[in-house]
């Protein structure tokens, strides 16, 4: 049972670790699927990024030029079987920041193309809504009424400040809605929408991403307006977010596009960046270790399904990068970030090839400790969705820029806080148990005893020992879920006979494989142990990038173990979800004529979320395909920020 347990975790990795070498065809695990495995050339990464714009533009777009929404791009369309459309927006959601991430990747699309096509639609919608709103809502919207105060039957009654002359108003506020009835409120057997949320009127969410898009289309299209638009958002009044506080990366994007503004400076004040750490702690980098560490190392029980926090990283550090330029430790935490979500992904997926570029529903998290609270095996039929999915794809595909342009970015936490750690590689593929040594995998051997050595390899999801021992020889050690023998892990006995016992916490029996063999008077024992995440496993340990476990020999010899994979095999894991993703969601569209929202994958092309085109999902993909779009042609996104300007 063990040996075929560990057989189909060596079978995922295989499948998951594969390039395309050629056209070959790849049955995905979403019903009906099937795409090319074959690279993009720029032309066919041009054409899609083209046919997303205009479907988003089609199915999404208010078009009525006498409304001041004229421009706006609704979250949801409900697309009928006749092909009719009606728009929905969640009542307690903000629903109008998916038109600031699309108008951000007809920006990219325009850097990367030139394609003027991008720049009118960016002209006609986004910046021709946004920047209306935010340098108009004092005109448009009464602050401190209560929720649903401003929601009426008529559009006539909707309160307006000029009807209330001793109103609090504000510019800069876009609120999580505002409609004229067109839309529906997304929520069961509700009324058209008609006129503006009220109460919270918005969030520091909604604000990050529009300030990210604002920055960005600000410095492309070098209009003042847009310029305004961020000025008002960054000096508009906190009451509309109803307590959440500020965000400190509005106030960043404001001052880097703006400049030295006294009204901003007065309101948040000047722009800061910390200085460079000197302190080389290993326990204390100056950059987060990942989601995924934070998840299974710190076990912290959460996770996102997205990657919003390092997608607002990033453009931060782009739109600021003349005050402090990119570096190693931003390129870093990038990777890192985008690389582990990748890798965490598959983990739930358990011995399950997980299908790149998908991902859980919307903003369905992965809730997890130690251990996933359920897995895909136990709930394969789980909704996926089109937002994490393609901002997935996005981030590997700026991955592979900063993977390149700063090549020892990967290994910087290892190399300069942990030197003198015994690096520990983690493969996407398993050494054979079979009692010998692979030609590749195994690190250094770490003396535990007298004449006795162990060698470690690492997959994904299984720590993988090689002992050299006198044949008869018992040997005993101790593996610990941290650094210098700070967290009980597993302790493993091998006897005399070549009889096993590893136990885990609360001496919990683990799950285990073990295979000898002997040259002479020696023996080699290769021992296989599954980590604490894999889903039939008792608790002991969980290892991943730049995780820190120890190992204590019969000596009582404590050595420090830094488990990292190599750049080579991040740069195959990166460039395969973008190959693949982007593969996968060229045949959605094609197939099923739009970006869903969510589907079931039992179900493929039946199981569409109750018909819901998404907004983020052909946002997100766009930037996807800009982003590898400059990869393949050796560009890089933040220098052509730099350097394009719209004709």
């Amino acid at each position: 049972m063990i040996r075929q347990f560990l057989t189909g975790l060596l079978a995922m990795a295989m499948i998951c670790i594969a390039l395309p070498l050629g056209a070959a065809t790849i049955t995905s695990h979403i019903k009906g699927v099937t795409y090319e495995d074959k690279e993009w050339a720029p032309v066919e990464l041009q054409t899609f990024m083209t046919k997303l714009a205009d479907t988003t533009v089609k199915y999404h777009a208010k078009r009525e030029k006498q409304s001041p929404m004229y421009g706006l791009i609704y979250e949801y369309a409900l697309i009928k079987p006749d092909g009719d459309v009606l728009w929905k927006e969640g009542v307690g959601l903000d629903t109008m920041h998916d038109g600031a991430w699309f108008g951000n990747a007809l920006a990219a699309a325009y850097r990367t193309t030139q394609d003027k096509h991008f720049l009118d639609l960016l002209n006609e919608y986004t910046l021709r809504y946004y920047p209306n709103v935010l340098n108009n809502s004092d005109k448009y919207f009464v602050l401190g009424l209560k929720d649903g105060e401003a929601w009426k039957d008529d559009y006539k009654d909707v309160p307006i400040p000029a009807q209330h002359s001793d109103a609090l108003v504000s510019k800069g506020i876009c609120p999580y809605w505002w409609a004229d009835g067109d839309a529906v409120a997304i929520e069961a057997n509700s009324k058209p929408l008609i006129g503006y949320k009220s109460g919270k009127y918005t969030s520091l969410h909604m604000a990050d991403d529009l300030a990210v898009m604002l920055g960005m289309t600000a410095t492309l299209t070098q209009r003042d307006d847009v310029k305004l638009a961020l000025k008002h958002l960054a000096l508009s009044d906190r009451q509309a977010y109803g307590g959440e506080g500020y965000s400190p990366g509005v106030n960043r994007v404001a001052q880097s596009i703006i400049g030295y503004d006294e009204e901003i400076k007065a309101k948040w004040g000047p722009l800061r960046f910390p200085p460079p750490a000197k302190v080389k702690d290993p326990e204390k980098p100056p950059f987060s270790r990942g989601y995924m560490y934070d998840a299974l190392i710190r076990n912290l029980n959460r996770g996102p399904a997205d990657l919003d926090g390092t997608t607002w990283r990033y453009y931060h550090g782009v739109l600021s990068q003349h005050v402090k330029p990119l570096d190693d430790e931003f390129a870093k935490q990038v990777i890192a970030n985008v690389y582990g979500q990748i890798v965490w992904n598959q983990l739930w997926y358990g011995k399950s090839p997980r299908q790149p570029g998908s991902n859980k529903f919307d903003i369905a998290g992965m809730a997890t400790g130690e251990k996933y609270k359920a897995y895909f095996a136990d709930v394969p039929n789980y909704i996926q969705g089109s937002r994490g999915g393609p901002m997935i794809i996005w981030n590997a595909a700026i991955g592979l820029q900063l993977l390149k342009a700063f090549p020892a970015a990967w290994e910087l936490y290892r190399d300069q806080y942990c030197p003198n750690d015994v690096p520990v590689e983690i493969r996407w593929t398993s050494p054979v148990v079979d009692g010998s040594a692979d030609a590749q995998g195994y690190g250094k051997p770490i003396t535990i005893a007298d004449g006795v050595t162990v060698r470690l390899a690492s997959s994904l999801d299984t720590l993988y020992l090689l002992l050299d021992r006198a044949a008869g020889t018992a040997v005993s050690m101790e593996i610990f879920g941290l650094a210098d023998a700070k967290q009980p892990g597993a302790k493993v006995n091998l006897a005399a006979d070549g009889t096993l016992t590893a136990t885990g916490r609360d001496d919990a029996a683990l799950l285990n494989e073990v295979k000898s063999s002997k040259q002479g008077a020696r023996e080699l024992v290769e021992i296989a142990l599954p980590y604490t995440v894999v889903k039939e496993q008792q608790p002991w340990a969980n290892a991943c990038d730049d995780a820190r476990l120890s190992l204590r020999g019969v000596n009582g010899q404590v050595t420090n173990l830094i488990f990292l994979s190599s750049p080579s095999t991040v740069e195959t894991i990166l460039r395969k979800e973008c190959i693949e993703g982007l593969r996968f969601w060229e045949f959605i569209l094609s197939d099923w004529g739009f970006i869903p929202s969510g589907f079931y994958p039992e179900r493929g092309k039946n199981g569409i979320w109750n018909g819901f085109s998404d907004t983020g999902g052909y946002a997100h993909l766009i930037n996807a395909t800009a982003a590898y779009s400059q990869y393949l042609q050796g560009k890089n996104d933040w220098e052509l920020y730099n350097n394009v300007r719209a004709k």
